[in-house]
Formats: C-alpha cells, structure tokens, sequence
C-alpha cells in the first residue's frame, strides 16, 4: 500500500535534484559561451546530455517510488510523477536562467 506522501516526497527530491543539476548546466554553458553557439557537435551533444539526464532522473525517482511501495507503480503514478519532476526542475532552471540573464551576465 502507498504511504501517504509517498509520492510528493519522491517528487520534490528528484525535482530539485533536477532543476540543480539543470542550473548548474546552464550556468557552465552561458559562462563558457557554448549554448547557441551554432556548433552542430556542440548541439548535439549539449542535447544528449540533457535528454541522458532527465531519462537518469526519470529512472531513478521510478525506482524510488516503487522500491517504497511493494514494487508496484501505475501508469497514472508513474506519468504523474514524470511531470511533476519536470514541473519542479523547469521552474528552478527557468528561475536560474533568469538570475542569470538579469544579474550576473551584463
């Protein structure tokens, strides 16, 4: 049976760990001048890690949930824990960028 906050405490771990890792990335690439910079390789590999870890961070907040509930999550939980994990981490990586923008590049 699922504990109560099973399920918000599994989100907003791995959203946070999410949206850090994604305000570090954006962070590095701004300061090193590799984001949009036209580079085909660079591109390509700028995306395989971002898509790398959200598929990471995906995986291990399933694993989480299920290890905790008997080893059993439905396709509901599972796609409703996705989305808010992404909810969580875009919001911190949109608030970062946006420090970013406004007050440490000008």
């Amino acid at each position: 049976m699922e504990k109560t906050n099973l399920f918000s405490e599994v989100f907003k771990k791995w959203g946070l760990i999410y949206g850090l890792i994604g305000v570090i990335y954006v962070f590095l690439t701004s300061m090193l001048g590799i984001q949009g910079g036209g580079n085909l390789v660079v591109g390509i590999l700028s995306w395989l890690f971002t898509a790398g870890l959200a598929f990471g961070i995906y995986s291990f907040a399933i694993k989480e949930y299920k290890e905790n509930n008997e080893d059993q999550i439905t396709l509901g939980k599972g796609f409703g824990l996705n989305m808010m994990i992404g909810l969580i981490g875009g919001l911190i990586r949109a608030v970062g960028f946006y420090v970013y923008i406004k007050f440490i590049d000008k």
